[in-house]
């Protein structure tokens, strides 16, 4: 085992979890935008407002973690990890997720007059394809059958 080793690892923890920290607020602040747009007006306001909550205490957590990491002396191991940081960043999206994934409600037909349509007021497009079709094959020479070829 090196010297350096624990040195360098605590480096790395402590850039990493600054990097970590800054993505986790940045995920809960475009949940927050996100979900006042046009997209997920059909969700409840109460949802909406369980998942802004959710968003800020998440922030706020993130920040006291971060607060004390700093307050912290360098050369002791630090207090809060990456592991930390991305378990509450996959809390904070199942949480997000399960609100802004509820579908839209089916919209219900209006109840209109039932017009009664005849069948003879709609041209019909298809019998003139079948016609077409049948003159075709009468005309293709290699479906003709001649009774002098016997």
């Amino acid at each position: 085992m090196k010297i350096g080793n624990p040195i360098e690892s605590r480096r790395k923890e402590d850039i990493a979890t600054d990097e970590a920290h800054a993505e986790l607020s940045a995920l809960a602040n475009q949940y927050k935008s996100v979900v006042n747009t046009e997209k997920y007006e059909h969700i409840e306001q109460a949802e909406k407002d369980k998942l802004k909550e959710k968003c800020d205490a998440t922030v706020k957590a993130s920040e006291e973690l971060i607060n004390k990491k700093k307050s912290q002396a360098k050369h002791l191991n630090p207090i809060v990890t990456v592991a930390e940081f991305a378990s509450k960043k996959k809390e904070l999206e199942k949480f997000c997720n399960d609100i802004l994934s509820k579908p839209k409600p089916v919209p219900q037909p209006k109840p209109e007059e039932k017009k009664e349509e005849k069948p003879a007021d709609k041209p019909n497009p298809e019998p003139a394809k079948a016609d077409a079709n049948t003159a075709e094959t009468k005309t293709d020479g290699n479906n003709m059958d001649v009774e002098g070829n016997k």
